[in-house]
């Protein structure tokens, strides 16, 4: 029993239905890839801001704390002078 070749218009029909189908797959590929890129760079964006809003936190604490330090050190040369010079503590 033999069997009879594929007619070569079926086959070119099937090539380029499995063509059709490998650009559709290639396109809806890229689009995910595009999306995911958008994503990650939202995503970086996003970190940035935080790591810079961070900065300007501690910036401001550090700010802060050196005036209290300032503070801590008027007081302590303030008793010292109101004990004859002896330390406070």
């Amino acid at each position: 029993m033999t069997s009879t070749p594929e007619p070569l218009g079926d086959k070119v029909d099937r090539l380029e239905t499995a063509l059709g189908r490998l650009a559709e797959l290639s396109f809806n590929n890229a689009e995910r890839h595009d999306r995911a890129i958008d994503r990650m760079e939202a995503a970086i964006t996003n970190l940035a801001n935080v790591v810079a809003n961070s900065n300007i936190r501690i910036e401001q604490n550090n700010s802060r704390i050196e005036q209290n330090n300032t503070r801590i050190e008027q007081i302590l040369e303030y008793l010292r002078d109101r004990n004859g010079g002896s330390s406070p503590l």
